[in-house]
Protein backbone atom coordinates (compact mmCIF):
# COMPACT_ATOMS: atom_id res chain seq x y z
CA UNK A 1 0.00 0.00 0.00
CA UNK A 2 1.36 3.40 -0.99
CA UNK A 3 1.88 5.93 1.79
CA UNK A 4 -0.49 8.88 1.46
CA UNK A 5 1.48 11.23 3.73
CA UNK A 6 5.23 11.25 4.29
CA UNK A 7 7.31 13.68 6.30
CA UNK A 8 10.91 14.78 6.42
CA UNK A 9 12.30 17.14 9.02
CA UNK A 10 15.80 18.34 9.68
CA UNK A 11 17.74 21.31 10.99
CA UNK A 12 20.69 23.18 9.53
CA UNK A 13 22.86 25.95 10.95
CA UNK A 14 22.99 28.94 8.61
CA UNK A 15 25.08 31.98 9.57
CA UNK A 16 25.08 30.81 13.18
CA UNK A 17 21.28 30.37 13.34
CA UNK A 18 19.67 26.96 13.70
CA UNK A 19 16.94 26.73 11.05
CA UNK A 20 14.34 23.98 11.06
CA UNK A 21 12.87 22.48 7.89
CA UNK A 22 9.70 20.41 7.73
CA UNK A 23 8.37 18.83 4.54
CA UNK A 24 4.95 17.20 4.50
CA UNK A 25 4.30 15.33 1.26
CA UNK A 26 0.64 14.55 0.74
CA UNK A 27 -1.15 12.73 -2.06
CA UNK A 28 -0.96 15.55 -4.62
CA UNK A 29 0.66 18.45 -2.77
CA UNK A 30 3.59 19.40 -0.58
CA UNK A 31 3.80 21.66 2.46
CA UNK A 32 7.19 23.15 3.31
CA UNK A 33 7.71 24.96 6.61
CA UNK A 34 10.98 26.77 7.35
CA UNK A 35 11.72 28.69 10.54
CA UNK A 36 13.72 29.23 13.70
CA UNK A 37 10.89 28.78 16.22
CA UNK A 38 7.42 27.29 16.08
CA UNK A 39 5.57 29.99 14.18
CA UNK A 40 3.15 30.03 11.28
CA UNK A 41 2.97 33.71 10.35
CA UNK A 42 3.02 33.26 6.58
CA UNK A 43 1.52 30.69 4.22
CA UNK A 44 1.40 30.76 0.45
CA UNK A 45 0.33 28.26 -2.16
CA UNK A 46 1.43 27.92 -5.76
CA UNK A 47 0.55 25.56 -8.57
CA UNK A 48 1.14 25.17 -12.27
CA UNK A 49 -1.50 26.45 -14.66
CA UNK A 50 -2.39 25.30 -18.16
CA UNK A 51 -2.78 28.95 -19.11
CA UNK A 52 0.70 30.16 -18.17
CA UNK A 53 4.22 28.71 -18.10
CA UNK A 54 4.80 30.21 -14.63
CA UNK A 55 2.99 28.86 -11.55
CA UNK A 56 0.26 30.99 -10.02
CA UNK A 57 0.48 31.76 -6.32
CA UNK A 58 -1.57 33.25 -3.54
CA UNK A 59 -0.78 34.44 -0.04
CA UNK A 60 -3.14 32.60 2.34
CA UNK A 61 -1.85 33.83 5.71
CA UNK A 62 0.27 36.83 6.62
CA UNK A 63 1.40 40.17 5.30
CA UNK A 64 1.16 40.33 1.50
CA UNK A 65 4.22 42.63 1.34
CA UNK A 66 6.43 39.74 2.54
CA UNK A 67 6.75 37.69 -0.64
CA UNK A 68 9.32 35.13 0.51
CA UNK A 69 6.75 32.34 0.99
CA UNK A 70 5.04 33.14 -2.32
CA UNK A 71 8.31 33.26 -4.24
CA UNK A 72 9.54 29.95 -2.84
CA UNK A 73 6.18 28.26 -3.40
CA UNK A 74 6.35 29.27 -7.11
CA UNK A 75 9.90 27.93 -7.45
CA UNK A 76 8.99 24.60 -5.85
CA UNK A 77 5.76 24.27 -7.85
CA UNK A 78 7.71 24.87 -11.05
CA UNK A 79 10.44 22.37 -10.17
CA UNK A 80 8.16 19.74 -8.67
CA UNK A 81 5.11 20.17 -10.84
CA UNK A 82 2.71 19.93 -7.92
CA UNK A 83 0.72 22.20 -5.63
CA UNK A 84 3.11 23.63 -3.01
CA UNK A 85 2.19 25.26 0.29
CA UNK A 86 5.12 27.17 1.79
CA UNK A 87 5.60 28.94 5.11
CA UNK A 88 8.88 30.81 5.59
CA UNK A 89 9.24 32.28 9.08
CA UNK A 90 12.72 33.81 9.22
CA UNK A 91 13.17 37.53 9.89
CA UNK A 92 16.86 37.82 8.93
CA UNK A 93 16.99 38.23 5.14
CA UNK A 94 20.48 36.73 4.73
CA UNK A 95 19.52 33.61 6.66
CA UNK A 96 16.18 33.40 4.84
CA UNK A 97 17.88 33.52 1.42
CA UNK A 98 20.28 30.74 2.43
CA UNK A 99 17.39 28.62 3.72
CA UNK A 100 15.46 29.14 0.47
CA UNK A 101 18.55 28.21 -1.53
CA UNK A 102 19.00 25.07 0.58
CA UNK A 103 15.42 23.89 0.04
CA UNK A 104 15.68 24.61 -3.71
CA UNK A 105 18.85 22.48 -3.88
CA UNK A 106 17.08 19.75 -1.94
CA UNK A 107 14.30 19.82 -4.52
CA UNK A 108 16.87 19.06 -7.25
CA UNK A 109 18.77 16.41 -5.25
CA UNK A 110 15.64 14.66 -3.92
CA UNK A 111 12.81 15.27 -6.40
CA UNK A 112 10.81 12.43 -4.84
CA UNK A 113 10.03 14.80 -1.96
CA UNK A 114 8.48 17.44 -4.20
CA UNK A 115 7.12 15.79 -7.34
CA UNK A 116 4.50 13.22 -8.29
Amino acid sequence: MEEVITTKQFSKTLLGCEIHFYILRMKQSVLVWIGRISSFKHLSVAMKSRLDSQPISSQLIGDSTDTSSSNLSRVLALKGGCQCFVSVNIADESVRLLAEEHISELCVKHPELFSF
